[in-house]
């Protein structure tokens, strides 16, 4: 099945380069990152962990994302990356556990995201290829009703998710207090060095070994990040043909009738 979607995507990635030497004047936009702190207290709201999701924010520009920063977003720009053709890269530094995570705040408390609203987001577009899930024990279970699952739509191709499992307990203690901003800011800098997911993963282990039992990863360990190499695209209805360009513009599609 895997194999079958990743021919799909690849279809379908062949199928916007066709389109835009078709159509000169059509813009396909590049791709892009979202980075997310949710509020560090609540009643009232409070804080933010400024320094983590915004040097996330600064190494997807670098690695090629036009990244959004914000703190306290709203659920509707939450799902506006989650329902997208062009948010590749999405990170989330926020309270919670493996099937939701605070991430804005609502009258004066915690406005959550869930797996649940994720997998109804995310139904009619292609997998985030990269996640990062940034709640305490977020990556704890990675199975159907997760939030790395919805992320990922069950996949282990062509999509990874990479998080905290179990920060806020004593086997993430050192990491968290000690080594959770240098260990992610290594991490990073290797995938800006060209490293697979994976390669970055375990080089930045090596460095600070209090994380390896709080910083999990689980999917597709082969992505490469660098240059913007990551890309999501549209998922066209069941049936569905380009007609033509017309002028600079792209006129749409048609559903081929079904012979009966």
């Amino acid at each position: 099945m895997d194999r079958i979607i990743g021919l799909k995507r690849r279809t379908l990635l062949i199928s916007v380069v066709v389109i835009a030497s078709l159509c000169p004047g059509l813009v396909v936009a590049g791709p892009t990152g979202f980075s997310l702190s949710g509020p560090t207290g609540y009643a009232p709201c409070a804080g933010a962990w400024t320094g983590l999701y915004t040097n996330a924010a600064g190494w997807f520009n670098a690695l090629g994302y036009t990244t959004e920063s914000v703190k306290w977003p709203s659920e509707s720009t939450v799902r506006s990356h989650i329902q997208s053709t062009e948010t590749a890269v999405f990170y989330e530094l926020a309270h919670g556990g493996s099937t939701s995570f605070a991430s804005g705040c609502e009258n004066g408390s915690y406005e959550r995201t869930t797996a649940a609203e994720v997998s109804a987001w995310i139904q009619d577009y292609t997998a985030m290829p990269f996640t990062f899930i940034g709640s305490c024990g977020g990556m704890c279970d990675v199975g159907p009703g997760s939030l790395s699952d919805a992320f990922r739509k069950g996949s282990m191709v062509g999509t990874v998710t990479i998080g905290y499992c179990g920060m806020d307990g004593a086997a993430g203690s050192d990491c968290w207090y000690r080594d959770a901003f240098d260990w992610q800011d290594a991490f990073f800098g290797n995938l800006y060095l060209g490293q697979t997911v994976g390669e970055a993963y375990g080089n930045a282990i090596a460095l600070y070994p209090t994380c390896a039992d709080c910083i999990l990863l689980y999917g597709d360990e082969s992505l490469v990040l660098a240059n913007g190499a990551l890309e999501r695209v549209a998922i066209p209805a069941p049936g569905a043909f380009l007609l033509v360009c017309l002028g600079t513009g792209l006129v749409g599609w048609r559903h081929r009738r079904r012979s009966l």
